[in-house]
């Protein structure tokens, strides 16, 4: 019988060593989030005779359909299902162009691309129907300095042949400086003989109905000619030195249109007088290439209309008015991506008004027979629609309604933080969640489902919402894209709070202070048209708060961007700053703590330069320990010259704790995300080369080996939460955990998560007096016992004061908290007691 016990004991421990018993799992109580997505990005767009779209970019979904990145879409915005089936799986199609027999001529933006099962590099041509056209074959593509080059575009001429145009010096193994002609089945027209070619990168071309040829780009020389920019080519390629055009050296075209009258629209870095450093982003020339000054439009300085590489180049109406978008700005409070009109003559066309237009970059427009225009890009919201990268809009410039194609791509959760009550508010790039729309911040029941009342009441953000805050009243502070909002418990926008407007960049991280300002960091420079450094406070109201003046550590000039954010219970402020020393053209990353003033904490170390091998690195993720200890987490490989890969300890002063050394990260991984665990141990979350990562470490910094692999997200991971009763909740770009469905949001379930309580005797003899309390609470630690640290917590469970190596009594102030239920814990070396206390 005992050799029996002991067969059966050996055989347990061999097992819990192949496959520990201990290990996370996926918590069977909370809902799968099967299908979580947000607005997909497309580059490219065409408009066919018939009113059909052909559309690509970057997305899943097509109006629910599972599609790959290239469709065609009906004029109402039905998805032609039978083409989507025929193109199949594609790759790397960056833009597409129609031929006059109705095929396809398909172009990468990274030298191979694969669509309807064909795979070819450069250029791919598809039937009609959407099959491939295997035929048409262009062999080795382009090449620059015996490396890959690409093509940045094509024009398909009245006879089939095709120009092709981009970077590089060879074209499918025969020299070719930046331009080349094909014929119809892909090979080279030998005709085409543009002599040296251009001196550099050739943007874009248009054929004249002469058969001559107009090429803009980045080049000053054109077969030695100079031309800055523009050229005009015989039919064979050869130089045309009748057109001369104003553009000066420096100037770079990225687009030229041919109006019927034979006058050309140019957009780019467009620098017409002799000596003038003062360009313009928008210019019209005559047909033999001088200067139009019949047409003079304002607002368009250098690089703000349209750019090169897109579809998104001035545009012409039949009627000759003008459609123009880029990073446009006429009037205070206007500008941003848009779209506008203009008359004839560059004047501005008043009655087409696209309200606040984008959000992000408008990479193409097509205009339409009916004064109209379809817009896309990698934007999320235009107007009031915040639902796909794809809108069109009517001859006023108004949303069409009728159009309701929606592109979708894998959702992403940027930020979490929990309510007391159990629920968990989710801020990201989200638009849909599990069959129901939400804009970007969604809040899940206890069981995981969605929280249908709260996603209905939220309206439209302005892009995606990367950081999140819970106050102790339950009102919730969001920040993303270019703006910080306040919510009440129910979801709508707090209008007490008035949302602050932070641009250009916008913002990254806030952080909550005891008193309910907030902190927030980024990489705009000015907060509701102040100027300001990209770390500011803002009042309860959301008013930009003046007493808060961060200044400039010694040897530093300017804070280019804040990339973390963490008030310390004592009330000061950690920052993952970059900074740019005095006399450098190059950025450096440090940790700096600021007073509540905005000053300098010098008695913080914040010299440490983080890097990533000889480059800047970054600090991503802060938490504070109980011993008031930071835990930096990011992309870096060195400390302050110590070699710490992703993650490191620093001492409550800033120094770099040698006694910490983490066992070696994944190679190409990033820690974005850091959570401690009541009893210390620390979740980490990030992203290697090739997949999501998820570990626990120990106080050492060793890898945890008790936590296991078997709950290991497929994607980064960017944010952790640990639940009360032990559970862990993660959000990121993952679809699966486990191996099992469960896009942007998890809950796992691991042993050794919660505190050790302390023995009974030490919690005797623990005393907190008087409750409730009125203006200080008192706190007798067990001194026997060896106490570590005495934390006061509020509602929530966040630290709101701290002191560390206690040995006797202490009183912590709490005559300026907001009445309410507090948590004295009292962190000893055996384990934790815990006190309820009443602030009144």
């Amino acid at each position: 019988m005992k050799k029996t016990l002991q067969t059966l004991l050996l055989a347990c421990i061999v097992a819990g060593g192949a496959a520990p018993a201990w290990a996370q799992t996926l918590d069977p109580t909370f809902a799968a989030a099967t299908g979580v997505y947000a607005p997909g990005t497309v580059y490219s767009t065409f408009t066919q005779a018939d009113g059909r779209h052909i559309v690509n970019g970057v997305f899943i979904r097509a109006n629910g359909t599972p599609v790959s990145s290239l469709v065609r879409v009906e004029a109402s915005g039905a998805l032609d299902q039978a083409f989507a089936q025929n193109v199949g799986v594609t790759s790397n199609v960056f833009k597409s162009r129609q031929l006059a027999n109705g095929q396809y001529l398909l172009i990468s933006g990274n030298h191979s691309l694969s669509a309807a099962g064909l795979s070819r590099y450069e250029l791919l041509r598809l039937n009609s129907n959407g099959t491939g056209d295997p035929g048409f074959d262009i062999g080795a593509g382009a090449s620059i300095g015996g490396t890959e080059g690409f093509v940045d575009d094509v024009d398909v001429q009245a006879d089939g042949k095709i120009l092709v145009l981009g970077w590089f010096d060879t074209f499918s193994g025969s020299p070719a400086n930046f331009i080349t002609r094909l014929n119809a089945d892909g090979t080279r027209d030998t005709g085409f003989n543009p002599g040296l070619g251009a001196s550099d990168e050739v943007f874009s071309a248009t054929t004249l109905p002469d058969g001559k040829i107009l090429a803009a780009g980045f080049f000053e020389l054109f077969d030695g000619h100079t031309c800055n920019g523009l050229v005009r080519l015989n039919a064979n390629g050869s130089y045309d030195p009748t057109f001369v055009s104003p553009l000066q050296p420096g100037s770079m075209v990225s687009h030229v249109v041919r109006q019927p009258d034979g006058k050309l629209l140019l957009n780019g870095d467009l620098y017409l007088t002799s000596g003038s450093a003062t360009g313009q982003g928008l210019a019209r020339l005559n047909a033999d290439g001088s200067l139009d000054n019949t047409f003079a439009p304002s607002g368009f300085p250098v690089g703000s209309v349209g750019f090169y590489y897109y579809n998104n180049g001035p545009k012409l109406q039949p009627d000759g008015k003008i459609i123009v978008t880029g990073s446009l700005g006429f009037a205070p409070g206007e500008g941003g991506n848009t779209i506008v009109r203009l008359n004839a003559d560059g004047s501005r066309d008043a009655s087409f008004q696209v309200g606040a237009g984008a959000n992000a970059q408008i990479l193409s427009v097509d205009v339409l027979p009916n004064g109209g225009v379809l817009a896309a890009g990698t934007f999320s919201v235009f107007s009031t629609r915040d639902d796909s990268p794809l809108v069109r809009l009517t001859a006023t410039g108004a949303l069409d309604p009728t159009f309701t194609t929606t592109l979708q791509t894998t959702g992403n959760v940027l930020a979490m933080v929990q309510q007391a009550d159990g629920k968990t508010v989710l801020g990201g790039t989200i638009s849909e969640f599990n069959g129901q729309r939400v804009h970007r911040l969604a809040r899940l029941n206890a069981d995981g489902t969605l929280d249908a009342a709260f996603a209905a009441n939220t309206g439209i953000w302005p892009g995606s919402v990367s950081t999140l805050a819970l106050q102790a009243d339950g009102k919730i502070i969001a920040g993303g894209g270019p703006q910080v909002m306040r919510y009440t418990t129910t979801g709508t926008p707090d209008v007490t709070f008035t949302a602050a407007r932070m641009v250009p960049g916008g913002v990254s991280r806030l952080a909550l202070q005891a008193d309910g300002k907030v902190v927030v960091g980024g990489t705009y420079t000015s907060v509701n048209g102040v100027s300001t450094k990209p770390l500011v406070r803002l009042t309860t109201t959301g008013a930009l708060d003046a007493s808060f003046a961060p200044a400039l550590p010694t040897g530093f000039t300017n804070i280019a961007r804040t990339a973390a954010l963490l008030v310390q219970p004592d009330g000061k402020i950690v920052a993952s700053t970059w900074l740019r020393p005095t006399l450098s053209t190059t950025q450096e990353n440090h940790l700096v703590r600021y007073l509540s003033t905005g000053a300098i904490d010098n008695s913080f170390d914040n010299t440490a330069a983080i890097k990533f091998n000889s480059s800047v690195g970054q600090a991503i993720a802060l938490v504070q320990q109980p011993d008031g200890a930071l835990l930096v987490g990011g992309d870096f490989t060195s400390y302050g010259g110590v070699l710490r890969n992703q993650l490191a300890r620093v001492t409550s002063a800033g120094a770099l704790d040698l006694t910490y050394v983490p066992a070696a990260q994944p190679a190409s991984s990033s820690i974005t995300s850091l959570a401690i665990q009541p009893n210390g141990r620390v979740l980490v979350g990030g992203v290697t080369a090739s997949t999501g990562l998820l570990k626990r470490v120990l106080a050492s910094g060793q890898t945890d080996a008790t936590f296991g692999t078997t709950a290991q997200p497929n994607g980064r991971v960017s944010a952790l939460l640990v639940q009360p009763n032990g559970a862990s909740m993660l959000g990121g770009a993952f679809t699966t955990v486990a191996g099992q469905a469960n896009a942007t949001v998890a809950r796992i379930t691991a042993p050794n998560v919660l505190h050790v309580a302390a023995p009974a005797a030490v919690a005797a003899r623990t005393a907190v007096w008087p409750v409730p309390a009125h203006s200080v609470l008192h706190v007798l630690p067990d001194a026997a016992a060896h106490p570590l640290s005495v934390e006061l917590l509020d509602a929530l469970g966040r630290p709101v004061a701290q002191r560390t190596a206690v040995t006797a009594e202490l009183g912590f102030t709490v005559a300026d908290l907001a009445a309410g239920l507090y948590t004295v814990r009292v962190n000893y070396a055996e384990g934790v007691v815990v006190r309820r206390v009443v602030v009144k």
